[in-house]
């Protein structure tokens, strides 16, 4: 079993007691539960891109008319991202669906796309309005953008602890009645 994997088991020991014995049997029983380890998956590319995503704010620290210079940063990261998901498909189970993780790449990926468009109009904006005005318009685009890479790695990553948290309970759960039975 690879580090991907999470293996637990569980050893039960019964005495049963048949009617044509006098003396209880020993039963043993033998739970094992394999389950992924998200931390696997979560340190080898969700934090990545998560740095990736972070690393594009600094396009938008940017001079407003240095177009080529914000452009080869949105360029490298999405470059960057591109090769992160092809390590990310190669890791990840071939399955006939779109998976949650699927979603949040092609979010990723669209919110980098949304800086490089803002990048471009800021650029055509840039000596028709204000410096000042731009200056806004980056610092705004950069909170929005950060807002939406933390909305969205939320929405990602909320269902994992909440997942873990019931997965925990319900299986005191099944403990609890196996005992009882």
């Amino acid at each position: 079993v690879s580090h991907e994997m999470i293996v637990r088991t569980h050893l039960y020991e019964y005495y049963t007691a048949y009617e044509d014995s006098e003396d209880p049997y020993p039963e043993i029983i033998v739970r094992l539960t394999l389950a992924r380890n998200p931390w696997y998956y979560i340190m080898r590319l969700v934090m990545p891109q998560i740095l990736l995503s972070i690393m594009e704010l600094t396009s938008f620290m940017c001079e407003c008319d240095a177009i080529a210079d914000r452009f080869s940063i949105s360029g490298t990261i999405v470059l960057s991202e591109i090769a992160l998901y092809f390590i990310a498909v190669d890791m990840l189970p071939k399955v006939p669906y779109v998976t949650r993780i699927d979603i949040w790449f092609s979010w990723c990926f669209m919110l980098v796309f949304i800086s490089c468009v803002q990048n471009g109009i800021n650029y055509m904006l840039h000596g028709s309005v204000a410096p000042e005005l731009l200056q806004k318009i980056d610092v705004l685009s950069a909170i929005g953008y950060m807002l939406g890479v933390f909305l969205v790695t939320a929405w990602f990553m909320f269902p994992l602890f909440t997942f873990e948290r019931y997965a925990a309970e319900a299986n005191k759960k099944k403990l609890a009645r196996k005992q009882h039975s």
